[in-house]
């Protein structure tokens, strides 16, 4: 009989715990969130810069021709650019824990050009502690751009983990970059 009312004991405080843990473990932001924003953020670009050659000294003007036997030599380069750029943003979290988040920039591409850049990224969320983790199993990029340019990659999979606030109907992931504050669509 003794042992008997210790194993129900054990029972009774091992689904105790579990519900306790159930309790303290945080739930995923459900449904779908979307995100609005403009402000000035680092893009890369790519731009013509003419270089010295090699072995030209201190002095030496830098204007002139281009080509074999000038002192300069033309390169392309790609370098972060602070831009203004336009972002919206739609995160979908499913009850199972999966997600789609798909993210549209536009900024000003030289004069004349406006460049925009779809991302769409699936994969798995979670809540691990403060964080909002989600890891990406497949995602696409494309841009296009209203000169004509167009094309497009296949995204690495990986992990990101934000720091998540949460609110009545809205949310907000932090990065290095800012914070997203998302609303309940």
């Amino acid at each position: 009989m003794r042992k008997t009312i210790t194993t129900i004991s054990a029972t009774a405080c091992a689904a105790a715990i579990a519900v306790a843990a159930a309790a303290q473990t945080p739930s995923l932001p459900v449904g779908t969130w979307s995100q609005a924003s403009s402000g000035l953020e680092l893009v890369l670009v790519s731009r013509i810069k003419l270089s010295p050659n090699v072995g030209v000294s201190m002095g030496t003007s830098l204007g002139g021709s281009v080509g074999y036997g000038s002192m300069t030599r033309t390169e392309i380069v790609t370098e972060p650019t602070l831009l203004d750029v336009e972002r919206r943003m739609t995160l979908t979290i499913e009850s199972d824990g999966d997600f789609t988040w798909l993210t549209v920039r536009e900024h000003a591409e030289g004069n004349d050009c406006t460049r925009t850049v779809r991302q769409t990224k699936r994969g798995r969320a979670l809540v691990a502690g403060d964080n909002l983790v989600l890891s990406t199993s497949e995602g696409r990029e494309s841009f296009s751009s209203s000169c004509g340019e167009s094309g497009e990659t296949d995204l690495v999979a990986g992990t990101e983990s934000y720091p998540l606030h949460r609110e009545t109907g809205r949310i907000e992931l932090r990065s290095e970059t800012g914070t997203w504050s998302f609303v309940r669509s």
